[in-house]
């Protein structure tokens, strides 16, 4: 019964009137709740990078967590979205103005990988730029061209976004690579779900 504006977070429309710019991460445990993110936000630019059983004790099912997502690109200017599943990407493309999929097969970009470190670090090819990334695993690959296809939508200087990606950090318990006398250890424990 509230009205549209008195909806909105205020630190969202102080920051729209100044022209800023805001990345926020919005996730879902029950039906509805993206779309409502998608309604205080208004982005001119989402990321859906898959949906997966995740979340099935407040969803119930997959096609649930897909509906939800597919919701948070209603209408929006651009949505880089993931192919897992394909009905992620096949629905946003139905509900974006413009969509752009982002995976290792059957996608509109797909990661150019050059190799791996010996700690798994993979190196890519963005737009012409070899980045080496900072992070362990085969999936940063596809999470630096995630932010690579964001970044070009924006217009952003294409070497400093580079430099950027090489840089990248991530909260502790995320692809964290320790070492421990003679060991390496990955410390990837802030979430027991298996497909987070």
């Amino acid at each position: 019964s509230h009205s549209r504006e008195r909806m909105k977070d205020p630190r969202v429309l102080a920051l729209k009137a100044n022209g800023g710019t805001l990345v926020i991460e919005g996730g879902g445990n029950v039906p509805g709740e993206l779309p409502r993110y998608r309604e205080i936000v208004e982005p001119d630019v989402t990321v859906a990078t898959n949906a997966t059983e995740g979340h099935l004790e407040g969803y119930g099912t997959l096609e649930a967590i897909v509906a939800d997502t597919v919701a948070v690109t209603a209408g929006v200017p651009l949505a880089v979205v993931g192919v897992e599943p394909p009905s992620l990407a096949t629905g946003a493309g139905r509900a974006a103005l413009r969509t752009i999929s982002v995976g290792w097969t059957g996608a509109d970009r797909t990661p150019d990988v050059l190799g791996h470190d010996a700690l798994a670090r993979p190196r890519v090819r963005l737009g012409g730029h070899e980045v080496q990334l900072p992070l362990p695993g085969r999936h940063q690959a596809l999470n630096a061209l995630f932010a690579w296809v964001v970044a070009e939508s924006l217009g952003l200087e294409p070497a400093r976004v580079a430099e950027a990606l090489a840089r990248v950090t991530v909260p502790g318990g995320r692809s964290e690579l320790l070492q421990e006398g003679g060991l390496t250890i990955l410390n990837d424990c802030y979430n027991a779900n298996p497909h987070s």
